[in-house]
């Protein structure tokens, strides 16, 4: 009987089946190697948005203000007797610790400490894999290039449809999140508190500043007009040791500098003049009001003024006495901040504590 035209052939039976290769034996099983993730093609893989990373970067920042606070300690004690040496130092070995706190990070698990805790992780744009070193380290640059442009390549993140910064357009990087890290309960607490400190602190800095730049110079002055009220006698002469500002030494006032380097913005340790000190207010006057006129406008002022006040206050001319003089005055600074103020002092040649007063003492 002839079969239909279009039937199928008979299945071949077990014995007529051809023979087929045994499968190879396993081969020892490879080291576990990070996952590649398919960045922006599998479906569940969600960008780290602009707050959430944010809010990493705050922890990672406070973070490594701790290390720093740990180091300016360290520091601080080691290099006690020089401490141009100890900022230099300090400062180049924080710069140091902070390339190799995000850099060694971002390739040994794709996340800092902060970004762990709120489950994101850099891995590589183009393919979802983990970066490099040098990768690591052009991001690192990105970031300084970021924030030295007013932060505007940090706050790009916000507005790229991957959530890229300029450091991460750099570095061919991207930020995802996640997906076996929800950010619900704590996490989530962390990333608010995180999100109110970073916005706070700034706020808070700039409103201190301020008030310091308006209030600072009252408040110095009140407490400084204090000071002296507490510490001079009837006679008006200091009669215990007492840290005032520059600007409210008197005629007969002796004193030393509490910074020698910059004595009209630091303060002075006023005392008696029986005890030690080293300098002495013999004149006090102000340069009529205008432009700033220069240092040598102001020498000049003390010449004319300092050399009669010195011999009227010793009783000497000063070219026939033991001490010498030198005058302090306003500096371009402080002039546009209303100084006309030019004081006189005397002392002996090496500058070296004395007791007693020059006044009336014909020397």
């Amino acid at each position: 009987m002839n079969e239909p035209p279009n039937s199928p052939p008979p299945a071949p039976s077990p014995e007529s089946e051809p023979h087929k290769p045994s499968s190879p034996a396993p081969e020892e099983a490879a080291p576990e190697a990070l996952p590649v993730l398919e960045a922006g093609q599998a479906p569940w893989i969600a960008f780290g948005g602009f707050w959430i990373r944010f809010a990493a970067y705050i922890i990672d920042g406070l973070i490594l203000t701790l290390i720093g606070i740990v180091l300016g300690v360290m520091f601080g004690v080691v290099f006690r007797s020089s401490v141009d040496a100890a900022q230099g130092l300090l400062s180049l070995i924080s710069l140091v610790v902070s390339i190799g706190y995000f850099v060694w990070s971002w390739v040994r698990s794709g996340s800092t400490p902060g970004m762990n805790l709120l489950g994101l992780r850099v891995v590589r744009d183009a393919d979802g894999g983990p970066i490099s070193w040098g990768r690591a380290l052009l991001r690192y640059l990105g970031i300084v290039i970021s924030t030295l442009a007013l932060f505007i390549g940090l706050i790009w993140v916000a507005f790229d449809k991957r959530k890229r910064g300029w450091h991460d357009l750099i570095a061919g990087t991207v930020v995802i999140r996640k997906p076996d890290v929800p950010i619900t309960g704590g996490r989530q607490a962390l990333m608010i508190g995180a999100i109110g400190c970073g916005v706070l602190l700034p706020i808070l800095a700039i409103a201190g500043i301020t008030l310091l730049i308006f209030l600072g110079p009252i408040v110095q002055d009140i407490f400084s007009g204090v000071a002296d009220d507490l510490a001079r006698g009837p006679d008006g002469q200091v009669t215990q040791p007492v840290e005032i500002s520059f600007t409210s030494l008197q005629v007969g006032d002796c004193f030393e500098l509490t910074n020698p380097s910059d004595p009209t913005t630091a303060g002075v340790r006023a005392v008696p003049c029986a005890d030690e000190h080293v300098y002495e207010v013999f004149f006090v006057g102000n340069m009529p009001d205008g432009e700033f006129p220069g240092d040598t406008a102001m020498l000049t002022f003390a010449n004319d003024n300092c050399l009669p006040a010195f011999e009227a206050y010793v009783g000497v001319q000063f070219e026939q006495s033991i001490w010498y003089a030198s005058p302090v005055g306003p500096n371009e600074n402080t002039w546009a901040e209303g100084d006309r103020r030019v004081t006189c002092q005397l002392h002996n040649q090496t500058e070296t504590p004395v007791t007693g007063s020059a006044r009336d003492s014909g020397e």
